[in-house]
């Protein structure tokens, strides 16, 4: 099983369940974007992408481009949030995003 290599915006991410560490920052304001790639870095296309609200609330759900690119509306300043990515034959990455 591959393991996803997050990169982008969002703060410091957590290692995936492979123990695999990756980065994101929010820097665009209003957006949490970024790129998934693979352990040799190849861009992972069609990758389930959600943001959720620590402790609940509506989610924001992408799949990423053929890049491995995503995009996601921030909905709240002054939250944190869970960025989650799935897709088959890949350990599930997760992490925790501050805005």
């Amino acid at each position: 099983m591959g393991r996803f290599r997050l990169g982008g915006s969002a703060g410091r991410v957590a290692a995936l369940l492979v123990c695999a560490a990756a980065t994101a920052r929010a820097q665009v304001p209003g957006a949490v974007e970024g790129r998934v790639t693979g352990p040799s870095g190849e861009p992972v296309p069609s990758a389930l992408v959600r943001l959720s609200p620590v402790g609940g609330g509506d989610s924001r759900v992408t799949r990423t481009a053929a890049d491995g690119r995503y995009r996601l509306a921030f909905p709240a300043a002054g939250a944190r949030f869970s960025l989650w990515v799935e897709r088959l034959g890949y350990a599930p990455a997760n992490a925790v995003v501050d805005r």
